[in-house]
């Protein structure tokens, strides 16, 4: 019996698993807080007065290689509000100031991603997480008292390499604390905490209109989250399990067996082959062709799906009206996506509703392309249905590429792919400022198109255990470990070994039982 049986035998979701899952939610509502900080922190004024030495006072003007008159000093006529751009006067010719923070903060996250990403396979997920908590929270608190637009924009940075380590390490968790069939409700939740995070910030802005305030009062919650989580939240038991901690593992095993009420008087975890346990770096990735073929379409797939999301949701803030109901309306669109996407996997499959999503949203968004300009309304709806889309997909992403990959580099993984995305993130400006926006909608129906078609050559995952090994994905008849479980006392257990011929007929067995099912 492997783990994922193990997981069926005590629960796939218990008692033990809710509040570890709980903690590691709250976490992830602040970490998309952080993601979109910049958007009320680097807000721009609505209006701006230009002073001289000459006691000129000029309203909404900035100065140019087309005029002499220079500003002396800027006011600003909200008293009750402030931002980085009021602060440091990130107006006319550096209005784009405050967008480049949001770049330098991405290129942190894409730093981060392929720093933590290993680091977490080889050292644990629970070390590198706190660790990366720990991180995010003191150079984001550190930014509050930032004397200047430099050492902000490079706490920025600091901060967004942490925000990866968080991230990757809260999705991988929650991943691996639950059962295959709860890997799909948890996704969906992860996906609704970027939304809600989203929504929790609008608010807080909408109260708060200080940045500095703003900033500390969005940074001290990390204190908190920190103890919680490094009281609740254990290591996990497959990254144990496959570094050789056969006892650790059994040791967290019990206990959740014991919380869930499904005690097990017996558990023996034979101590996996060596070479299933050395460590592997992200060249491993690239070392065989069906690992190789995987990495490839899901960099571009991440690489689009991120390109395409921020490209459609960044245009928020510089809408007509309140910034704040734009940003909690395009967080709300959002919603129906996540709430869709649990029902949908489990009739359809992982691969087909990734595929499938990707090819809707290259449809809807090259649609707008060929629809009339005067068409308002079916332009919106298909704008609306091309976000609906790529936001299941990103989504998905996450659980998709975590079961595709093995727990040996499931991190590195994730990490590439991360990586990946946060390059769409930065390319998502450039296409969206082209000068017909029409263009720019091309150029993502293009992309998530063709993303579409590659993703439907990736293998079903549905209904599999997780792959502990790259031996798990490339097909090599390797000892696997033996888990024995029993509800009998342990006076009255048996554990059978089996022999080396009957193992290997096993797996063959097996093999082909995925075959038939992908």
């Amino acid at each position: 019996m492997d783990i994922d049986d193990v997981y069926t035998k005590i629960g796939d979701l218990g008692r033990f698993q809710v509040p570890v899952l709980a903690s590691i939610m709250l976490v992830n509502i602040w970490g998309a807080i952080q993601m979109i900080h910049i958007v009320f922190l680097g807000e721009q004024p609505k209006h701006h007065t230009c002073h001289n030495n000459d006691s000129l006072a000029l309203q909404d003007y900035c100065p140019n290689s087309n005029n002499n008159l220079t500003c002396d000093r800027y006011s600003y006529n909200d008293s009750d509000f402030t931002s980085i751009a009021t602060e440091w006067d990130l107006i006319c010719e550096k209005s784009n100031y405050a967008g480049l923070v949001q770049s330098i903060f991405m290129a942190g996250v894409l730093c981060g991603a392929l720093i933590f990403g290993p680091l977490s396979d080889k050292y644990g997920r629970r070390k590198i997480y706190l660790g990366s908590l720990t991180g995010m929270t003191l150079f984001s608190f550190i930014g509050s008292f930032a004397w200047n637009y430099t050492f902000y924009t490079a706490t920025r940075f600091i901060t967004g390499a942490f925000v990866a380590g968080v991230a990757l390490n809260s999705f991988i968790l929650s991943c691996e604390f639950v059962g295959s069939s709860r890997r799909v409700l948890i996704t969906s939740l992860s996906g609704l905490m970027l939304p809600l995070g989203m929504m929790v910030f609008s608010l807080l802005a909408y109260f708060i209109r200080n940045w500095r305030i703003l900033s500390i009062t969005t940074s001290l919650p990390g204190l908190v989250l920190l103890i919680l989580t490094a009281c609740i939240v254990p290591e996990s038991p497959r990254w144990l399990l496959i570094h050789g901690d056969t006892l650790g593992a059994e040791d967290i095993i019990h206990k959740m067996a014991k919380l869930n009420k499904k005690p097990l008087e017996t558990l023996k975890l034979r101590e996996p082959e060596k070479t299933h346990t050395k460590s592997h770096g992200i060249f491993s990735l690239f070392v065989h062709f069906e690992l190789c073929k995987r990495m490839m379409i899901l960099t571009y797939s991440w690489f689009v799906c991120s390109c395409v999301y921020y490209g459609l949701t960044m245009s928020a803030g510089s809408l007509s009206g309140s910034i704040h109901i734009n940003i909690v309306l395009s967080a709300a669109v959002e919603i129906p996506a996540y709430i869709l996407l649990m029902p949908l996997i489990s009739k359809f499959g992982r691969r087909w509703i990734f595929s499938g999503s990707l090819l809707l949203g290259g449809v809807s968004c090259g649609s707008i392309m060929v629809t009339p300009a005067h068409l308002t309304i079916a332009i919106n709806l298909l704008a609306l249905v091309g976000k609906l889309a790529i936001s299941g997909a990103l989504t998905l992403a996450y659980l998709y590429s975590a079961e595709l990959y093995p727990t040996i580099v499931r991190n590195s993984a994730l990490g590439v792919c991360t990586m990946a995305a946060r390059f769409g993130g930065m390319v998502a400006p450039a296409v969206s400022v082209m000068d017909d926006w029409r263009y720019s909608f091309a150029v993502f129906g293009c992309m998530s198109f063709t993303s579409g078609l590659l993703a439907s050559i990736l293998p079903e995952t549905g209904g599999m255990a997780m792959p502990e090994t790259i031996e798990d994905i490339v097909g090599r008849s390797q000892p696997k470990e033996l888990l024995e479980v029993s509800s009998e006392p342990r006076s009255e257990s048996k554990i059978v070994i089996m022999e080396a011929e009957h193992e290997e007929e096993e797996i063959i067995i097996r093999k082909e039982d995925q075959e038939n099912l992908m």
